[in-house]
């Protein structure tokens, strides 16, 4: 029996022991299940470990193209991804995290602040409207569409309703594009709600707005490559998990959303990777070890430790 408690990557049992090594690295053979695993932090049937796609993952969603993602990778871990492969992962993680089940209720206001942004990726023009909450900037949702369409705030407030179980009582609409904002309208519930907004877009609302369109340029990087419809919807979803839970710039203050409200399900990829990977059922004992739970941005100088084949 080994030393330490490993859990097997297929049915989470502990009863497993040592069964030889493989280019540097234990592996490991389940009495229960009796399987072979390497302990590599991979994922059943993967050989890439979690924070090597989390990193990548991180990198996408931050707006870097896949060369300079695999260049970054190669440096680092001295091991050489192609391309296609790092796509794959994107793709595939990002639905994956779609199905997670989410059951996470994030703390916000009654006052939104819906922004329509438009731009063009190769020959096609995109608009987006994106609803954030006035106080605390999340992410609330956002809609692709390939052509220009009317806001209809009556029913973006009960679609967010369907998720957070709150209702605004007041929308300020906003447009974006060609470096021009200009407030549009704004959506009141009742008349009494509109007594309460005589000032209309204040202050804190247009420096909530300016913030969120900063961030904007990376999604539009993420975007630049989209193969379809569905590609686009998908990235553009999965952006938003990325906005709310991961993202931060530091320049302009901006902590994720999430991170400032009680118990968000993750803080990073590798957490959620990691729950994707027990389906939110995760042993008492995980490969993954603590010293590798340390959030690494690829801007970051901490490094992550490596074994394997990757030293």
């Amino acid at each position: 029996m080994t030393s330490h408690q490993i859990a097997c990557k297929y049915c989470h049992n502990t009863a497993v022991v040592k069964y030889g090594t493989f280019e540097g690295m234990q592996r490991y053979f389940c009495k229960s299940c009796r399987r072979k695993f390497a302990d590599n932090d991979a994922l059943p049937r993967m050989k890439t470990p979690i924070w090597v796609i989390a990193s990548a993952l991180s990198q996408y969603y931050d707006g870097k193209s896949l060369t300079t993602i695999q260049e970054y990778l190669n440096k680092r871990y001295g091991a050489i991804y192609a391309k296609s492969s790092i796509y794959n992962w994107v793709m595939r993680f990002s639905r994956e995290a779609l199905n997670l089940p989410d059951k996470f209720q994030p703390t916000i206001g009654k006052i939104w602040l819906a922004c329509e942004t438009f731009f063009t990726v190769g020959k096609h023009k995109i608009w987006l409207w994106d609803v954030i909450d006035s106080g605390s900037s999340y992410l609330l949702d956002s809609s692709l569409s390939l052509e220009r369409v009317t806001f209809n705030a009556k029913l973006v407030n009960e679609k967010i309703y369907q998720k957070t179980g709150i209702l605004a009582e007041v929308i300020f609409t906003v447009k974006s594009g060609d470096n021009e904002k200009t407030t549009e309208s704004v959506w009141y519930k009742s008349s009494k709600d509109a007594l309460l907004q005589k000032t209309g877009m204040m202050e804190e609302n247009i420096s909530t707005i300016n913030r969120f369109l900063f961030t904007l340029k990376t999604r539009r990087a993420v975007l630049r490559g989209y193969k379809n419809t569905e590609t686009a919807h998908l990235l553009v979803a999965t952006w938003q998990i990325h906005y709310n839970f991961f993202k931060s710039f530091t320049t302009i203050g901006h902590i994720p959303p999430a991170q400032n409200m009680k118990d968000p399900p993750f803080n990073n990829w590798i957490d959620l990777i990691n729950k994707i990977k027990y389906k939110n059922n995760s042993p008492v004992v995980s490969l993954l070890k603590d010293s590798r739970l340390t959030y690494l941005q690829p801007e970051s100088l901490k490094e992550l430790p490596i074994k394997g084949k990757y030293t």
